[in-house]
């Protein structure tokens, strides 16, 4: 039973691999994103990080 659980693991990981790397990446503002907005929230989570807080 571990084996199977093991190889379908591993297979779930392959693909989730090939699938990352067809992503595209494009501008937050395309999608209906704030780029300032998505960058205030990087800095917040950035100190919350660096306080030990996540």
């Amino acid at each position: 039973m571990r084996s199977v659980f093991k190889k379908s693991f591993a297979m779930g990981i392959l693909v989730s691999l090939a699938l990352a790397t067809q992503a595209q990446t494009v501008s937050p503002e395309s999608v209906g994103l704030s780029f300032e907005r998505l960058q205030r929230i990087n800095a917040l989570v950035q100190e919350n990080i660096d306080a030990g807080l996540a």
